[in-house]
């Protein structure tokens, strides 16, 4: 009995630990999966003297039915021209249908050229089954007078990868305006959360076993 205690407590932990996979991808199946020459352009221009103007986009996805989801990250394709600049990228909430509360902040420091970056989470928040959130970037406040593009899976202009889309020109219009067009590429990480009940199944499948030998 004590052997099978052992074993027991051994298995429970592999309950717990599941590879990250891919949640929702708006990439396209054509390698790369973007088109670095379209897409949606953020941008921080300096308005002298007295502010700043920020254009900010977000893309919605819903997480599929299923089990909920720890996330562990994103990956985005950018394209900027110039020596460094910094885009936050902010997981949020939604709100009837626009970006709401955030959730996490990540910046990504870019480089010159086209590139894929991943954004890695640190506070790793539960998204549920069948909600809805948004992914929002825009240039750090701290590199005002930069602009860069996420680019998209085609052609903004096709059509094609429809999704919700939302923006916003700061400071003039701080409400997001949202609607249906095709989003820009990105893919959300993470990691399925096992059901508990699963665990407990074996362990009781396990005893039952073991009294039955008695």
């Amino acid at each position: 009995m004590r052997r099978l205690m052992v074993g027991i407590l051994a298995v429970l932990p592999s309950f717990g630990t599941v590879k990250a996979a891919t949640i929702v991808s708006t990439f396209a199946s054509t390698p790369p999966g973007y088109n670095a020459a379209s897409g949606y352009e953020i941008n921080r221009a300096a308005v002298f003297p007295f502010f700043s103007q920020d254009i900010e986009w977000a893309m919605a996805f819903t997480i599929p039915t299923g089990p909920n989801f720890v996330f562990t990250g994103f990956v985005v394709p950018m394209t900027f021209s110039g020596s460094a600049a910094e885009v936050d990228f902010t997981l949020a909430s939604d709100a009837s249908g626009s970006p709401g509360s955030p959730i996490e902040t990540i910046d990504i420091s870019l480089s010159n050229g086209s590139e894929l970056y991943t954004g890695d989470s640190v506070l790793q928040p539960t998204l549920i089954s069948g909600a809805t959130y948004w992914l929002e970037a825009a240039i750090d406040p701290a590199d005002t007078g930069n602009n860069a593009t996420w680019n998209s899976p085609v052609n903004v202009i096709t059509g094609l990868f429809p999704g919700v889309v939302a923006d916003r020109n700061l400071p003039m219009f701080p409400n997001w305006s949202a609607t249906t067009a095709t989003q820009a590429a990105f893919e959300i990480d993470g990691t399925a959360v096992p059901e508990p009940q699963c665990a407990w199944v074996v362990v009781l499948l396990l005893l039952g076993a073991a009294i039955s030998r008695r």
